[in-house]
């Protein structure tokens, strides 16, 4: 049957509760479809919001959105979208948001003075605006095919090719700065008058904090608020500087721009001068959709709320935005390359639809991949039953999505982590108890040894816990004094039989022996002798039952010390002189074997290998003795009268093997290894098992001359355990005989 451990059932059943996260995700589209559902509704309510605030809040509302469709100035209006991270002022325009259409380019269309009207003229000048909630942005790349500077020894700043600023203050008034064209750097910049020849300085008006009190300031003419770079390119120069937008008028905010083309001497006048505006409006300025500040402080409460949020008026103006902008969004934004903006928003279908006044507020949009990426609803801002803009709210699907699972994550960590302290607790208490119970095991099988003794009856594992191991723990305890005591009694057994059999034994023994001093011609009769033989058995018995028993406590308090296995056994064999017949050991002065007695029936040989040098090993010569003394009485008692025993003796470096060999008949077979090394003599027959072979009371040969009980060989493997020697029994090759052999650990 496989095993099928506590652990892997502990286990099994902390994948079952692992599959409860797992179940859970399968909720989790219908988790997103919710949440973008929600967030929809809520944009929708807030643009509805953001709308009626403005008709409710703002009484200049149709003044702020005006536009006049009719109107020629309309025509020329600038565009300044918005951006999101600013610009960097080098005269490059790498870092310019993309758009779908180029800027527009002003050429001799727009001409406000020729030197030489018939004559070809290359000025020209390219304009882009962009705007963040602090500043207007400008670039201006202009056409010039010679480049005249300012001298610094020149007060004049018109005698050089330079760039003329119109615009309407805060304050409304009119305000003019020329920027001269000096060399690469950053930008010169001066408020000038309608002659554009000098700096002059201008006087701003302004009112104390908590006071009604009008004060004029001078302003120096070198301090007009821009910063700006001048960079000179191949085709001419170009220009990019930025003004606060604190400066401008957002109401009705307008700019115009003059390239002037100074070629030849200044004294004479300008080459060629281009503006933003054709001749006909030369007295007039560019339109351009500034935040209105009313406007955007309304959306500028939600910018944090939403992506991106807009108000347009009916004619694509922009006249307010506000986009969510994070910390991680702007480092984000530090390392990554500016990518391409989105659509115009105001060109989705969205923003028509509002325009004409349908309330069709939200609108889908996919990203490239096909998956939704943003969610855009426009409400129309409607006064009198006409359509004066409309507030657009932007959000990003992902970052709805993303706060969702945010939240999603936060139940799903708690949930986890009760799971894995559940885990955690299921599995310290699995391998507690496997723990406990290997504990348990352990200490069960060293109480009993290898030959099945009980060497101790009190188990301490879990002995003193109140649960089931527990009381396995204390029942096997028991289990083991119940064993002992019924053990103890078994091992008294014998010397209870020998003192019990001894005295009926010695009275028919000394009955015997009166019977046949009375009656000395009975000494022949056979069925005294029969008698006297069964007396001479039964007494042998009673012998070998006590030794057994005696033995075993006896070796456990024995001491083992050194000595000489050759010089031993040179003693112990020259014992069976007239017996055997044997070659002389290592050292040896016994007789060979041409000079022993060759007529006895029972014969033995020696043979030894090795150095003649001493093998020490750590024993006890009279328990040696006792052991060879078994195997040498088992070979004899089953050998025929035809047969012979032999003693071989061979050494290797560190072991000593003795082997008793005799002629009659086999031990048994198994399908097992009879002996404790199991790669030694492979090819040979193998016997029956060690623990079978050696056990007490158990004989595996019915024949021989003797009485067999099975305790010589049980005794001769107690002896050597006790001597760490291997003890094999096994069959020969050929079959003709039985050999036992001892093997010793040298030392």
């Amino acid at each position: 049957m496989p095993r099928f451990g506590i652990k892997t059932q502990i286990t099994l059943l902390s994948l079952g509760l692992l599959s409860i996260p797992l179940v859970s995700i399968s909720y989790w589209d219908d988790i997103q479809t919710t949440a973008l559902t929600a967030q929809t509704r809520i944009q929708e309510i807030e643009a509805k919001a953001i709308a009626t605030s403005l008709l409710a809040t703002q009484q200049n509302i149709r003044e702020l959105l005006a536009a006049n469709e009719d109107s020629e100035l309309q025509k020329h209006a600038l565009s300044a979208p918005s951006i999101k991270q600013p610009i960097r002022m080098d005269g490059l325009f790498g870092d310019w948001p993309k758009r779908n259409n180029p800027p527009p380019r002003f050429n001799l269309d727009h001409s406000v003075w020729l030197a030489l009207p018939d004559a070809p003229n290359e000025t020209a000048f390219s304009l882009r605006l962009a705007q963040t909630s602090q500043h207007l942005y400008v670039a201006i790349d202009v056409r010039d095919n010679k480049l005249v500077y300012r001298k610094d020894s020149h007060l004049r700043l018109d005698y050089n090719d330079h760039i003329q600023l119109t615009y309407n203050d805060e304050s409304g008034v009119l305000r003019r700065i020329i920027l001269p064209a000096e060399q690469e750097g950053s930008l010169a910049s001066y408020y000038t008058d309608s002659y554009w020849q000098y700096g002059q300085d201008i006087e701003v008006s302004s009112f104390a904090k908590g006071k009604n009190d009008k004060t004029n300031n001078t302003v120096a003419s070198h301090k007009t608020g821009l910063q700006g770079y001048w960079h000179k390119t191949s085709e001419g120069y170009a220009v990019e500087f930025r003004i606060p937008t604190a400066q401008l008028d957002t109401v009705q905010p307008q700019i115009h721009f003059s390239i002037v083309d100074i070629d030849d001497n200044p004294a004479y006048g300008p080459q060629a001068i281009v503006a933003s505006l054709p001749k006909n409006l030369e007295d007039k300025l560019n339109p351009v959709a500034l935040h209105a500040r009313e406007l955007q402080r309304v959306i500028d409460q939600l910018k944090n709320t939403y992506a991106r949020l807009w108000i347009y008026d009916s004619r694509g103006r922009e006249w307010a935005f506000a986009e969510r902008h994070s910390e991680i969004q702007a480092l984000q934004d530090e390392y990554k390359p500016q990518e391409e903006s989105p659509p115009t928003t105001f060109d989705s279908q969205c923003v028509k639809d509002a325009l004409l006044g349908k309330i069709q507020p939200l609108q889908h949009i996919d990203g490239s991949d096909g998956k939704l990426k943003r969610l855009l609803v426009c409400y129309p801002i409607i006064e009198a039953g006409e359509t004066l803009g409309v507030v657009v709210i932007d959000e990003s699907a992902d970052h709805v999505l993303a706060q969702e699972e945010a939240r999603v994550s936060v139940i799903a960590k708690k949930v986890g982590g009760a799971i894995i302290l559940l885990l955690f607790v299921l599995f310290t208490y699995a391998f507690t108890l496997v723990r406990r119970i290997a504990q348990l095991s352990q200490e069960a099988e060293k109480s009993i040894d290898t030959h099945g003794r009980i060497e101790r009856t009190t188990i301490n594992a879990s002995r003193h816990f109140p649960d089931e191991i527990g009381d396995l723990s204390r029942n096997i305890s028991t289990l083991l004094e119940k064993q002992h005591t019924y053990m103890s009694f078994l091992e008294r057994i014998p010397q209870t039989l020998r003192h019990e059999i001894s005295n009926p034994l010695n009275k028919l023994r000394t009955s015997l022996e009166n019977l046949l001093d009375q009656k000395p011609e009975l000494t022949k009769d056979p069925y005294i002798r029969k008698l006297d033989t069964g007396i001479d058995q039964i007494s042998n018995i009673t012998l070998q039952l006590t030794e057994a028993a005696s033995l075993e406590s006896a070796i456990q308090e024995e001491q083992l010390v050194k000595l000489d296995l050759i010089e031993f056994l040179h003693d112990y064999l020259s014992a069976w002189d007239g017996q055997i017949e044997y070659a002389p050991l290592p050292n040896s002065s016994l007789p060979n074997a041409s000079q022993s007695n060759a007529s006895q029936s029972n014969t033995s040989k020696s043979n030894t290998t090795g150095a003649n040098t001493p093998a020490l090993i750590l024993g006890d010569s009279s328990r040696l003795e006792q052991l060879f003394d078994k195997l040498l009485d088992n070979a004899l008692g089953f050998c025929p009268e035809s047969g012979k025993v032999e003693v071989h003796v061979e050494r290797q470096a560190n072991r000593m093997r003795v082997m008793i060999e005799n002629d009659g008949p086999l031990l048994p077979t198994r399908s097992t290894p009879s002996t404790r090394s199991t790669s030694e003599n492979s090819s040979e027959n193998t016997t029956a098992s060690s623990t079978e072979l050696f056990s007490p009371m158990v004989s595996t040969r019915s024949s021989g001359s003797s009485v067999h009980l099975g305790l010589g060989l049980h005794i001769a493997k107690l002896i050597s355990d006790q001597h760490q020697a291997i003890l094999i029994g096994k069959n020969r090759a050929d079959g003709s005989g039985v050999i036992f052999s001892v093997e010793f650990d040298l030392i």
